[in-house]
């Protein structure tokens, strides 16, 4: 009975033995592939922040180039990472200041490619008044109703929408926005600027 049982189990390896070994080599090689990864991004990001922290210190020095190659660099070099959204949205910001709206207009519209979050939110903002700078209204007006809106940036974009129809001089729809900038400001944060511009327009006129 000893040896039919140990002949059982001789089988019994040697159907599924090597299948076990197999399955969980492949276990320890996935593990130790899924550490690495993990640290191989942990790196990554270490890296691109450092990168980061180089571009504003060299704003701050004023050597736009520097922050400018920098910002390239994060661009090429990291471009999975928010870093490199962040520096679409600073080579943006040079571009207007150096009067190159097309190569703003770019930047931005790269950083909006690249996902729906914070950032994005705040190119898509930044290019609506660049639309509406070059009178381009409709482009300014789609761009911030495209999309559901994140709840802590709708007053952003109820004010630039006020901002743009009164550029359209239509007092009634800016009037409406900054209400609405007013209403979707969280708790403690200061509406005085919204209020005034909303002053600024006037009684509503009774229909």
């Amino acid at each position: 009975m000893v040896n039919m049982k140990i002949g059982a189990e001789k089988t019994l390896w040697q159907k599924y033995g090597k299948l076990a070994l197999t399955l969980f080599a492949g276990f320890l090689i996935a593990f130790a592939g899924a550490q690495y990864y993990g640290y191989y991004q942990d790196k990554r990001a270490i890296k691109a922040s450092a990168a980061y922290d180089n571009m504003l210190s060299a704003m701050q020095r004023q050597d736009k180039t520097e922050a400018k190659n920098t910002a390239q660099k994060l661009i090429t070099d990291f471009p999975r990472t928010p870093y490199s959204s962040l520096a679409g949205l600073m080579l943006a910001k040079l571009a207007v200041e150096e009067n190159d709206v097309e190569s703003a207009k770019g930047q931005l519209n790269l950083v909006l490619k690249r996902g729906n979050g914070p950032i994005q939110q705040i190119a898509k903002v930044r290019l609506a008044r660049i639309y509406a700078d070059q009178k381009d209204f409709d482009a300014a007006l789609a761009l911030l109703n495209k999309d559901r809106v994140a709840e802590g940036y709708k007053t952003l974009f109820e004010e630039t929408k006020g901002d743009i129809y009164l550029l359209q001089n239509n007092k009634e729809k800016a009037r409406e926005a900054y209400q609405a900038a007013i209403t979707a400001a969280p708790a403690g944060v200061p509406v005085t600027r919204l209020q005034l511009k909303q002053a600024d327009l006037g009684v509503k006129e009774a229909s």
